[in-house]
């Protein structure tokens, strides 16, 4: 009897044991089980403060977007000041400094060169600051960002450059666009890239009447004459088209092919007769176009 007494006594014990054992089992287990939550409510605490940070910054970047893309220098500064991201992106990837160099703002183009732009930064296209500056004539802006390390011979998606861009407007802009394009070349343009279709700056001056002086500055820094597009025009086709004589006689005396033809065998001379223009047929005949 007293040998069932202490078995029992034993596993009484052991039994206590046991459940102490289960209750500090427990208690880890629960105490574990509040680390994890509070943990847990850190991490997503932590979360949402970066949510915030995340949403602000995007609010901030999207007011520094719109007030350089209209010109708010005051609005620039100071969200500058509260430290926006100056490289912000629009839905569109286009940047403060893409929408400053277009519209011509210079007094914001270099507020966000001194915060740090990327002045090479491209939009979804491959267009830079440059060549959105070029394609609208904004000289003073063109040379900042020229100073500023912007790639002149960058290239879009589709092959163009800002040297290109210059030269489709210039039968728009003009004057603003031609002493834009001569800068571009004193920066080391390269004359002879061409779009997509093969097109080069060289060819779109050449089709603008009075622009003789452009066309002169790109052969002197080398500018192919003789290159065609895709479609086999060029040049010297493209300016008997235009009608100027005078751009005419400077690509022949660079070299022009004058009895080069078109993917449809058609010749400058050809062109020149369709666009009635005696005195450019007669030149033509002279530097020995064939009938």
């Amino acid at each position: 009897m007293k040998k069932l007494i202490l078995i029992i006594g034993m596993s009484s014990e052991i039994f206590l044991l046991c459940l102490l054992a289960g209750a500090c089992k427990k208690r880890n287990s629960l105490s574990q089980s509040n680390q994890q939550i509070s943990e847990q409510q850190t991490e997503n605490f932590e979360l949402e403060n970066i949510n915030n940070m995340n949403a602000e910054n995007k609010v901030k970047g999207t007011a520094l977007i719109v007030a350089s893309r209209r010109g708010e220098i005051e609005s620039v500064k100071s969200l500058l000041a509260m430290g926006t991201n100056v490289n912000a992106r629009d839905e569109e990837n286009r940047t403060p400094l893409l929408y400053a160099s277009s519209n011509g703002y210079t007094d914001i183009v270099k507020a966000l060169l001194i915060a740090g732009a990327d002045v090479n930064a491209k939009d979804d296209q491959g267009i830079t600051a440059l060549m959105r500056a070029s394609l609208q004539a904004r000289l003073d802006v063109v040379e900042v960002l020229l100073s500023a390390g912007a790639d002149v011979n960058a290239m879009t998606n589709y092959n163009s450059t800002a040297l290109a861009m210059a030269a489709m407007s210039l039968h728009v802009l003009d004057k603003d666009t031609g002493d834009v394009i001569k800068v571009l070349l004193a920066a080391g343009a390269n004359p002879n890239v061409g779009t997509e279709n093969g097109a080069t700056a060289l060819m779109w001056v050449s089709s603008h009447e009075n622009s003789n002086e452009i066309v002169k500055a790109m052969l002197d820094v080398g500018a192919d004459v003789n290159v065609q597009t895709s479609k086999g025009t060029n040049a010297l086709m493209r300016a008997v088209i235009g009608g100027d004589k005078d751009i005419v006689e400077s690509l022949l005396a660079a070299g022009a092919d004058v009895n080069a033809k078109d993917e449809q065998g058609v010749t400058s001379l050809m062109w020149a007769k369709q666009y009635q223009n005696p005195e450019i047929v007669q030149l033509l005949k002279s530097a020995g176009a064939k009938e």
